[in-house]
């Protein structure tokens, strides 16, 4: 089956200016060579501590930030090298569920016309049509259509962002980027939120770019799970097997890390030394090696930088001593 979303050894920058004229001095390494595919109907989940860049990375693909190198291949056309009026035809393909509810909605303007403005600008339906889209997908998420014509700020931060999950349905979209949508809300509010995406998938026939960092979220929504550390992809498999048999260090750290409801079950927490290192000066070889327990004591992990390769069927891991039980 020809992938869906093909993202090859995409690359972003970020300049760092100083001085009076802006000198450019360095560049903060957000996203390095990353590499994936997702396959029509697929959730793939993208985790990792803040800042590795995964927020970067979703918004690369939805070419809200001009990557500097790399190849984003939606169903066969190159959104990297596309012309921005192609550009917007395909975003019609293409949206994204923000993380914060309530910075992602314009305070002006009426939900109605925030969950119906790509309508107008894609000129889809008169006025009438688009009003009664508009009603459906409020009906769809979990809002009264009598809520039309009232203001963000009256609603809480779970309907905020039902909000934000109609808009994005508004055009029929075919991959949805979610930026950690439920972070910023309740726990309660989170699983009714994660669960009517989950309805949405099923109903819609949505593929999902999941980015997250709760790994208890993931593990019950996503089927593939990619790991991201200072802005590599460090390890990749389904959810099933990541959680199971975890091969490479910082995956087995994160996953210690994850509250266990059972108190009779003891967990042996992996504590990582020292803080992550810049994205502006990463370390040589292994970017994981300076916090590594291995890697800290090994010529190999300080020297070469080990590559993203497959270690089963299906699970790819990118460390030189990895291993699976």
């Amino acid at each position: 089956m020809i992938p869906l979303l093909s993202v090859e050894n995409l690359v972003h920058y970020f300049p760092v200016r100083r001085g009076l004229f802006g000198k450019i001095s360095g560049y903060v390494k957000a996203v390095d060579h990353v590499s994936f595919q997702m396959k029509s109907g697929m959730t793939l989940g993208l985790v990792g501590e803040s800042g590795c860049g995964k927020s970067t990375l979703g918004r690369c693909i939805l070419r809200l930030i001009v990557p500097t190198s790399g190849i984003i291949r939606f169903d066969g056309r190159d959104l990297a090298t596309l012309a921005p009026s192609d550009m917007r035809h395909t975003r019609r393909d293409i949206q994204i569920i923000f993380q914060d509810p309530f910075a992602s909605l314009n305070p002006r303007m009426k939900i109605g016309d925030i969950i119906g403005e790509g309508l107008v600008i894609h000129g889809r339906g008169d006025d009438r049509a688009r009003r009664k889209r508009v009603m459906e997908l409020m009906d769809r998420v979990g809002l009264s259509p009598d809520q039309y014509r009232r203001y963000p700020h009256e609603f809480s931060g779970g309907q905020r962002q039902r909000i934000g999950i109609a808009r994005a349905l508004a055009l029929n979209p075919r991959l949805i980027v979610c930026d950690e949508p439920v972070s910023a809300l309740d726990v309660s509010v989170q699983a009714q939120v994660i669960n009517l995406l989950h309805d949405l998938q099923i109903e819609y026939g949505l593929t999902y770019l999941f980015i997250a960092h709760d790994l208890s979220v993931v593990r019950h929504f996503c089927d593939t799970v990619s790991v991201m550390y200072l802005g590599k992809l460090v390890e990749s498999a389904s959810a099933v097997t990541l959680y199971r048999n975890p091969a490479h260090p910082y995956t087995r750290a994160l996953l210690s890390a994850v509250p266990v409801p059972d108190p009779a079950v003891k967990r042996n927490r992996i504590l990582l030394e020292g803080d992550a290192p810049t994205p502006l000066n990463p370390p040589p070889g292994c970017r994981f090696h300076t916090r590594c327990p291995i890697g800290k004591n090994q010529e190999i992990c300080q020297t070469q930088e080990p590559e993203l390769r497959e270690i089963a069927a299906g699970h790819s891991c990118a460390c030189h001593f990895s291993s699976i039980s």
